[in-house]
C-alpha cells in the first residue's frame, strides 16, 4: 500500500472536494481517498500494483483541477499564511470602503429616526417627471 498526500488547486467549494473524492474512490486499487476542501489536500491510500500516482493525477486533471505531490518535509505554512494575509488585507480594504460610502447613506436614511438634524434634499428630476 502506498500513502500519498496531494495538494489540489482550483477547488471552489466543498462540492468540488466531494466530486474529486468520488472520482478517485471509483478506481480499482484505491483503498482510501479523503479530499479536504479547507486545506486543499487529498490523502490517498492505494495499491501501487493496480493504479499509480500519475493515473490518479490524470483523474484529477480530467475534472479540471491541478494537483501535485506534497513532499514529507513540506508544510506549506508560508504560502498559506501569505495567501491568508492577502485575503485579510483585501477584506479590510473592502470594509473601510463600504463604511466610508455607507455611513453618509445611513445618516440620511436613519438620522431623523435617531434625532439627528438631517438636511432636506429637494431633488428635481425633470427628466423623470416628464415621463410620469
Amino acid at each position: 500500500m502506498t500513502k500519498v498526500t496531494l495538494k489540489i488547486k482550483g477547488m471552489n467549494c466543498a462540492s468540488c472536494a466531494i466530486t474529486i473524492e468520488k472520482a478517485i474512490r471509483e478506481k480499482k486499487g484505491v483503498v482510501k481517498a479523503n479530499v479536504n476542501f479547507a486545506s486543499e489536500k487529498a490523502s490517498l491510500e492505494f495499491d501501487s500494483d493496480k493504479i499509480n500516482l500519475t493515473d490518479i493525477q490524470k483523474i484529477i486533471k480530467e475534472l479540471d483541477y491541478s494537483s501535485e505531490q506534497e513532499t514529507s518535509g513540506e508544510t506549506g505554512g508560508d504560502e498559506h499564511a501569505q495567501k491568508n494575509s492577502q485575503e485579510i488585507r483585501s477584506l479590510r480594504n473592502r470594509f473601510w470602503g463600504s463604511l466610508f460610502l455607507g455611513l453618509p447613506l445611513f445618516y440620511l436614511v436613519m438620522g431623523k429616526i435617531v434625532g439627528l438634524p438631517v438636511p432636506q434634499l429637494s431633488l428635481k428630476l425633470t427628466l423623470l417627471s416628464n415621463w410620469l
